[in-house]
Parts: structure tokens; sequence; C-alpha cells
């Protein structure tokens, strides 16, 4: 038979060493994760027979484009995850042609909704050289290259997520294909999201790999395909009668091919949703076609019960309800020692209620063996066809080339209308005849459940409660199941949980699950319980009581009702009066109750008990006990003067008892154990405020809370010292604006505890307000104070223990401060004495003249100072004094000006012999020059001066303050230059090279010579190489050249021609 190998060219980026013979085939995945988390996958088949293990790579670089700009987005690395070997029908199939390994690659990656938004989406392509050399239907496949390809969709559209994982293509095949033989392969594909699949076949894609370059970078769309070879083409990929196709909705591929060999084809699976295409996956394939041995087809056929003759396709089999529902089927194959299978399969429905007896497998014509296997094919009770006809096939298939190839088949198709069979409803007995049932507590109720089909079919008894969970009661009850008849016991002991509930309602239903469906009879038993009750249930006795006594007896009622005597129950509870309650202690078991002595408020309660499960509980009594009074104390002990009254004794807010109290204060003058009677005023509040003590006393507070015992605090004593005396200070004073006073002195202190503190006050107000700490250090015995600008009042606090006393005041007089003098300066000339003079601001005072603004000799006092001898301008200072001694506050600054020299000559010139230069001189009122010799006029300010040699002059100036100056300039001449006007080239070393005479006298000239035409032929700064009558080296011709000097001295240039003579 035929054994069929598909070989999948892949699609993802793979980069190997070796040649592309070791790709089997391959494709993309794209699975969605989480939000923009996806996995992206490649799977790899690789051929171990022809791959080398060296072309195994451990990773796979991937490349993502943007479809609508054809742009790199980003290179993938993929991590090879797994490794196994394929699984084949048939491994004896796979010896010489088939040996594969499935490498999966995969990594999770990011699409960040930021950079996958193009509506046009993206694609991931790979492109390796070659294929395989042995391919029949391309031109050179050992150098045709492989491009893999996938599309898939941005992952935002219009503002929101988009969703979607790539299709997941089918396995691929692992059989080969027999010349003239149907060959077959269900490509159907999976989508994750639902998405429309539509499949097509394709040109394989070369790219761009060459021999050369077997694994280049990804290159953008478009790639170029694959060169078919004369009679293929996209529409015929592999020749045959029919072609190779596939049908576009279900991915089935078929192809009758005509010649043996290895055959490349590309199918292409596209993805849809709403109409609109999202997506596609590539996979190359290539397929093999040999030429098999003749397999020959089985045959099956169908006999009805009583027919003597086979069934015909197209007959309609009708099945009534009392009908025979089997029918015999015979298959056979005329090949020898052939294994054949026999299977049903629905045409025009989807149930399974039908089934094979017999043999559905076999292998016939073996030597002796059988040449027909038979069976026979069983309808189910339940399959009925509603009135339709009904299309089963009967197929028989052999194992094709021993289980390699395509099986061949023969299917034999069934029309039949079948009828149900009729069945009759179970039934639903009882062991009792009662339908309601009236019970008591203690007592049981109990019968037995029976179910019947008289169909013998399978029969299911329950129960359940209405309202109520059976598994809650004490009920016994199993559901039961069986064939025909099936009884169930039923029992129910009634406890007192069942009687609070008066009536109890069970459905006993009994089930047959026939074709598919429940049929079932449900009857309801009533149970009722039987109800009584106590009344006249009341205990008494509510009262309050202090932690630790014995609380009065509680009586109860007598109480009526219940169906038999009375038992009783004291219940205590320390939590609530619904909740916590236990067996009360002591004699609990009486109609009336003596409780105890009690720590904690407690509840009682009588519990009356009549027959198993009647009983009564009373309403709670609360006995309220009030804890012992607590935290009763009072503020601590105190020291305070003689004639004082203490701080406010305060009171803590006490606790327990009845939480209202009542309070009185008492004191003592004997001791803090003895000799105590009730406080002075108002004693009966929580605080107490005792009036001056003058001698030490005890106080203490008695708090009282019903019923409880009314309990003392502790005692405090108020301890009394006598006052301060002695506390006096030294007298006023009189001090100038902004000087300190004297320090202040104080005697020694007597009375208070014995040691003392000081604190100096003062105040700007009066003797006897206003007064606040005093700055500075205040609290020694004595207290200097700082500079003062107003009468200041000073008095000291002595303080001893809780004693003070203040001292007695004195003033400390601030004298103002007298106005400034005002003075005037002076200006002299230089070495000259300045009399300066000020004028008093009022009689009385005397003016101070110093060299300093602050400090510094007294020069003089007096209204006038005259000065020493002055070469520059000094500054002297004068100050009021008053009769007290005060001077101003700063002292008035007066200054005597030396007026500095003004003769200023002007700068020095340099002029060129025969030129003038004009003197500019300033800085005074009148001028004199000398020596006169060369000037214009020598009493102006700016004379014109012609010397012929260099000269010195001085001027003299007076200012207009009578002052007399002097200062100098000095003019120097230099000589005229003095060119030569010829240069004899004739080599006789005379005149063979410009001369200018006196040019060493002006360094910083710039000699230039021009043609006629005015080219510049020559130029130099300064001359200390003179000019030889050549320019760029080489002799100029004889002619007039014209020169220009720049002497360097003002803007004095000396021009003219100069004749080159050969």
């Amino acid at each position: 038979m035929k054994t069929r190998l598909l070989l999948l060219a892949l699609l993802l980026l793979f980069y190997f060493n070796a040649s592309a013979t070791h790709i089997v085939g391959g494709e993309f995945e794209l699975q969605h994760l989480s939000e923009y988390n996806y996995r992206l996958f490649f799977n790899l088949y690789f051929d171990q027979l022809n791959g080398s293990p060296g072309a195994k790579d451990g990773t796979v670089r991937v490349t993502i484009f943007e479809k609508g700009t054809n742009q790199s987005v980003t290179t993938v690395i993929l991590p090879l995850r797994s490794e196994k070997p394929m699984s084949y029908t048939n491994v004896g199939c796979t010896t010489s042609n088939l040996k594969t390994t499935k490498m999966v690659y995969s990594e999770d990656i990011y699409l960040d909704p930021a950079i996958y938004n193009s509506p046009a989406g993206y694609y991931v392509a790979w492109e390796r050289c070659c294929r395989n050399n042995t391919i029949n239907n391309i031109a050179a496949p050992e150098s045709a290259g492989t491009t893999f390809y996938m599309e898939f969709p941005a992952v935002v559209k219009e503002g929101a997520p988009f969703v979607n994982s790539s299709p997941r293509l089918s396995p691929p095949p692992n059989d080969y294909a027999c010349v003239g033989e149907l060959f077959y392969y269900n490509f159907s594909s999976t989508d994750a999201d639902g998405d429309e699949l539509v499949y097509d076949l394709v040109t394989p894609l070369n790219g761009y790999s060459s021999p050369n370059n077997v694994s280049p970078p990804a290159s953008s769309a478009p790639y170029s395909e694959i060169r078919w070879l004369p009679g293929y083409s996209n529409a015929s990929q592999i020749q045959g009668a029919p072609a190779l196709s596939i049908d576009s909705e279900t991915g089935r591929l078929t192809v009758t091919p005509l010649n043996v060999g290895l055959f490349v084809f590309g199918v292409r699976c596209q993805e849809f949703r709403n109409g609109v295409k999202i997506g596609e996956v590539r996979r190359d394939f290539q397929l093999l076609v040999k030429a098999c041995h003749r397999n020959e087809t089985p045959e099956v056929t169908a006999v009805t019960h009583g027919s003597s003759t086979p069934y015909q396709e197209g007959q309609v089999l009708r099945i009534g309800p009392t009908d025979s529902r089997c029918i015999k089927v015979y298959f056979t194959d005329p090949d020898k020692d052939e294994p054949l299978t026999l299977a049903a399969k629905p045409v025009n429905f989807n149930n399974h209620y039908f089934r094979f007896e017999g043999d559905t497998t076999g292998i016939v014509n073996t030597a002796n063996g059988q040449r027909v296997l038979e069976a026979s094919l069983c309808l189910d009770r339940c399959f009925t066809t509603n009135g339709e006809t009904y299309l089963l096939d009967l197929i028989t298939s052999d194992d094709g080339d021993n289980g390699c190839g395509l099986p061949r088949q023969d299917t034999l198709r069934i029309s039949m209308i079948v009828e149900p069979m009729s069945d009759t409803p179970p039934t639903l007995s009882f062991s009792t005849n009662k339908r309601v049932i009236e019970v008591a507590a203690g007592e049981t109720v109990s019968f037995d459940v029976t179910g019947s089909d008289p169909d013998e079919e399978e029969v299911i008894v329950s129960a359940v409660g209405k309202n109520f969970n059976l598994n809650s009661a004490n009920i016994t009850f199993s559901p039961a199941a069986g064939v025909g008849t099936v009884s169930a016991p039923f029992s129910w002991q009634i406890d007192c949980e069942a009687v609070k509930q008066p009536s109890y309602e069970i459905a006993f239903t009994v089930t047959t699950p026939t074709c598919g469906q429940n049929v079932t009879r449900t009857e309801t038993i009533e149970i009722r319980t039987k109800q009584f009750t106590i009344e006249d249930n009341v205990a008494s006795g509510e009262q309050t009581i202090c932690s630790g006594q014995v609380p009065d007896g509680l009586t109860g009622s007598t109480p009526t009702g219940g169906p038999a005597a009375y038992t009783y129950s004291w219940e205590v509870s320390t939590t609530s009066a619904s909740s916590g309650f236990t067996e009360a202690p002591g004699s609990s078991n009486a109609q009336d109750y003596s409780p105890e002595a009690l720590t904690s408020t407690t509840w009682f309660r009588r519990r009356v008990t009549s027959g198993l499960c009647t009983e009564s509980i009373s309403a709670p009594v609360k006995v309220t006990v009030n804890k012992p009074i607590r935290n009763n104390a009072v503020s601590g002990n105190q020291t305070i003067c003689k004639n004082t009254a203490p701080a406010l004794l305060k009171g803590t807010a006490p606790q327990g008892g009845n939480g209202s109290y009542t309070y009185r204060w008492e004191y003592s003058t004997v001791s803090g154990n003895s000799g105590f009677r009730p406080a002075e005023g108002n004693n009966t509040a929580q605080n107490y405020q005792p009036a001056a003590l003058s001698q030490t006393t005890w106080f203490k507070r008695i708090v009282q809370s019903q019923p409880c015992e009314a309990v003392p605090s502790q005692v405090i004593q108020v301890t009394v010292v006598p006052t301060i005396t002695r506390n006096t200070v030294s007298g006023n004073q009189l001090v100038c604006y902004a000087q300190a006073p004297a320090q202040l002195t104080g005697t020694t202190p007597a009375g208070g505890s014995g040691g003392y503190t000081y604190r100096w006050e003062y105040s700007t107000v009066s003797a006897t307000a206003g007064f606040a700490p005093a700055p500075g250090t205040h609290t020694n015995a004595a207290y200097t104070a700082g500079p003062l600008t107003q009468n200041t009042w000073f008095r000291r606090v002595a303080a001893s223990g809780p004693c003070e006393d203040v001292s007695n005041t004195v003033l400390v007089t601030v004298d103002p401060l007298p106005a400034p003098p005002t003075a005037e300066g002076a200006i002299i000339c230089p070495a000259e004495t300045a009399t300066l003079q000020a004028s008093s601001p009022a009689a009385g005072y005397v003016l101070e003249w110093y060299d300093q603004p602050a400090g510094g000799r007294l020069l003089h006092t007096g209204s006038t100072y005259t000065t020493p001898a002055l070469h520059t301008t000094t500054s002297y200072y004068v100050q009021t004094v008053n009769s007290n001694g005060c001077a101003t506050a700063e002292r008035i600054p007066v200054s005597a000006t030396v007026m500095p020299p003004t003769a200023d000559a002007g700068p020095d010139q340099t002029i060129i012999q025969g030129k003038y230069a004009e003197l500019r001189a300033k800085g005074g009122t009148t001028y004199t020059w000398s020596p006169a010799t060369s000037l214009s006029d020598p009493t102006l300010p700016n004379p014109v001066a012609k010397p012929q040699e260099t000269i010195t002059y001085t001027v003299t100036t007076t200012s207009e303050y009578g002052c007399v100056y002097t200062d100098e300039v000095t003019v120097t001449v230099l000589p005229r230059v003095e060119p030569t006007n010829a240069i004899t080239m004739n080599g006789d070393q005379v005149n063979d090279t410009w001369h200018i005479r006196n040019i060493e006298h002006y360094p910083d000239c710039r000699v230039k010579i021009f043609t006629r035409w005015g080219a510049l032929i020559y130029e130099s700064q300064g001359y200390k190489e003179p000019w030889n009558g050549t320019h760029h080296g080489k002799s100029l011709p004889m002619a007039a050249y014209y020169y220009v000097i720049e002497l360097g001295v003002g803007k004095e240039q000396v021009a003219g021609s100069i004749t080159l003579i050969k």
C-alpha cells in the first residue's frame, strides 16, 4: 500500500550554518496570554536522517515588520524549549524514509500598544537557503530559498484592546502518496478566538536568500516566489487527476497524483473576524509520491431481519415498535491476509443509540480462515427518527499498505425510519396505608418504599423533604436502584429537635431513565408531631448588691401544662440575659433558689421540663452587683507660705458602687492619724479648696456609694513655712543715654525654708506696674543691667520654697544725649594749615576735637581747631558734651581738603624732522612753557612746537585756588627717510638693492611696491632685508615701479617710484 510523507518547510526565523535540507517544515503561532502579553512559538520539524546535528540551533532570531510601511519594528530571539521525536501511525513506515524531530522554540513578548497600533497590522518573516535538490516541480531547487511568513493584527483598535491569537495549524501528515490513488489530508486548523478560517493554495515564497548568502537578515515584503517547472503552476502544484486542491472551508487536501517524485507546494490559512481579514499563516509542504502495490477495495453488505436479499442503497427501512432492531452486516476484501475494520457513522443525525454485536475487526482470506466477517448493527430501544429518514453509513476499511498508506474503504448508506418502543410508567407503593402519620417525641416512624417498572427497566427510588433536609433529621433512608423492582426502608426516630416543627412532608419518587429522559412518579407522606407547652413559669427577685455580698433568695411560680410531672433546673450567666447560661451552683433543682455570694452582675433563670422534650425557660432575673468603691485618691502633699491658701485639693473620679457618689472632706491640725473633723466651707464636692493656713494641716476625702461601705482616701499634708524678710536692694542712679548703670545689689534675706532663689525684674512704665524678668542673667543676688535708653525701675523677687518677697524699687534715670554740633571744613594747598570751625547746639555745652570717629586722641577743646601743615586731605571729628559728661551719640566728621596737583602737559610725542607737534596742557587757569624755543606762544595751553631735534618742555600752571603746579612733555624728532630711485641689476654689486636712508629709525614701517597697473610685487613689515628687484625669486623686467612706505608715525607715508635698470 501507499505511505506518504509530508515534508513541511516552516514559517519562522531559524538560522543554521548547514544547508536547509534539514528542514522538514514548521510554522509560527502567536498565543495571547493576558493584556498585551503574548507568547510567540516556532514549531520546527527537523529531518533526523538527512540533517546535520550541527544544524540544530539553540536560539532562533525572528523579525517583526509593520505591514503598512514594511519598516522593521523589532527582532525577537526564541530559545529552544523542547525537542522530541514525532509519532507515526506505523513505526515500520519510518525506517527508510521518515525520522523527524519536533523542536519547539518560544518566548514571551510584550506588544506595546503605543507601538503595535497600525491598522494595517504586522508580519513575522524568516529567510533561508536552500531547498532539497531532489524536488521535482521547481527550477533549480538546490539554489531556491525559503521565506516563512505570518501576519497578525494591531493589539488596539479604535482605542480599545484587540485580543487575538493566530490559528493553530494541524500537525503535519505522516504518510506518502501513491501514483494513481487518491491522497487526502485534513488540514483543518483551530482558532482560540472563534475566528473564521479560509484555506487556499499559494506559490511558495523564495525571498532573497541564495547559496552565497544562505541566511541573510530578514528583508521586508514583498518577497519573490519560486519558479515552477513547465507543466506546474499555482493551480497545478502537483499534477494529478484531479490535481492538488484544498477545500477553502474545511481545509481538506486532495490529489490523485500522476507522477512519482518529491513535490513542494504552499498552503495559506487566512483569519477573518466579522468579515474582515486580520491575519494569515503560511506553510510550505513537500509530498513524496511513490509507485505502490495495487490495493483492492473492500466490500460491505447488509441484510435486514426476515429478508433473504442484501439491502440496496436508496431503500428505506421501516422499523416499528415491535420489529427486530438488528441488521446483519457482512464485510470482506479480495486481497489475501487483509485486516479489516467495520464502523458506523451517522450522516444527518448525531445520536449514537446503536451498537455492533459480533466482530468489527478481523483478517480475511488467511489460510483456512474466514473469507467474510459478520456483525449485527442493533438499534437501542430508545432509537427513533421522529418520523424523518435517517442516513447511516456502514464503512469497512483495510489498513492501506501495511498501515503506512491511506486505507481503501467501502461505504453502504442505510436509509431508515424508526419508531420508538412503547414504555409503561413505573409504580410506587408503601408498606403502610397511612399518608398522614401522627407521632410524639420518643416514638419511631418506619415503613418500606417500593418502586416497580413493568418493562423491567432500571428503577430508582428516592426521597426529598419539603422545606427541610432529610439529612438534618434523625432519619434513616438511602436511595435504592435496581432493575424491575427495588425497595428502600424508611425510619425516623422522633427526637426533641423534630417536635420543634408541627408537620413535615416527604416526597417519595420512583424514576425510570428511558431513552435519555426520566419517567417519574411521586407520592407525599405527611408526618405530624404532637405539641405540648408549659405555662406560668415565672422567676422573681431582681435586686442590687455590692460585690461579695449574698443576694436575697429567688422565687419561682408553680407552672401549668405539659405532658408529665415537672423537673426544675436553675441556670446562671455572667455574660448577658440571653447567652452564657450554665447550671447554677448549689441546690439548683428546687422550685426556688438561694444564690451564693456574687462578685459580678449575674442573670438567673429557671428551666422547667415535662416529659421528654417539653420545657419552658423563664424570663431572666438580674442581680446587679456593684463593684467596691475604688480609685478614691486625692492630690499630693503641698508646702505653702504662712497665711496663704494651698492649691485646690483634687480628688479622682471614684469607681465602683452604684455610680452615684457622695463626698465629705475632713482635716486635722494634730497629725495624719487623728484629730480629723469635717473641713470648713464646701466640703461635699469632688474637689476641695482650703482657706489660708497658718499651721501645718492634714486632709482626706470620704466617698460613699450605696449599697457599698464608705471608703476614705489617703491622707495628704499641707506644710506651712514662715514668710521672707530683709529683702532690700541698692539706691537710685543717673546714667547717660545708652550707657549701663552700676551693678544693682541687695541684702541677704531671712525667713522661708532657708535656701533662696532670686529673680530681678524691670519696668519702663512706673515703680508699681509693667514689671517683667530683667534681660540677661537675672537669677543672682546682684544684677548687672545692660545699656539703657529710657528711665527704668528695678526690683528683686526673693523666693524660698513656697514663699516669695518683692524688694523695694530703685530708679535708674537716663540723661538724654546732647545734639551734635554743626561744623565746616576747609580747602588748602599742599603744605598749608587749615582752621576748622564748629558751633554748639546750646549754651553750656563743650566741643571736643578728636582724630578718630570713636576713641582716639583728644586734640583740642573749643569751637575752632587749627591743623598742622598737610599734604593730603585729612578728616577730624568733633562732639558735644553736656554738663553731666554725656556726649553726642556720634562725632561729626570735618575735613581739611588738600587740593591735588592738576598740571598735565599731555603725552609725549614723536614727529618727523621738519614737521610740527601741538602741545596740549590742562589743569590750570594760567600756563607758562619753558624753554620757549620753537614754540608758537609759551603762554598758551596748546602752543605749536617745531623743534629740529628731540626736546623736553615744562609747563607751570596756577589753579583756581592759587596753587602752582608743573609737568613735562618730550617731543622726539626722527630724521626723514630718503629712498633711492633706481636699482642697477648688472651684477657689479653696486646699487643691486634698493637703499632707503634712515629707515632703521622706523622699525614698525611697512614697505609696498606695485607695478604700474597696481599689482603688488613686494611687501615687508620693517625693512631689514632690502629689495633686490625680484618677485617670487625671478628678476622683474626693466620698468618704473611705485612704492608706498608707511612709517608707523601718525599717518605719515612716503610714496614715489623706482626704476629697474639692467
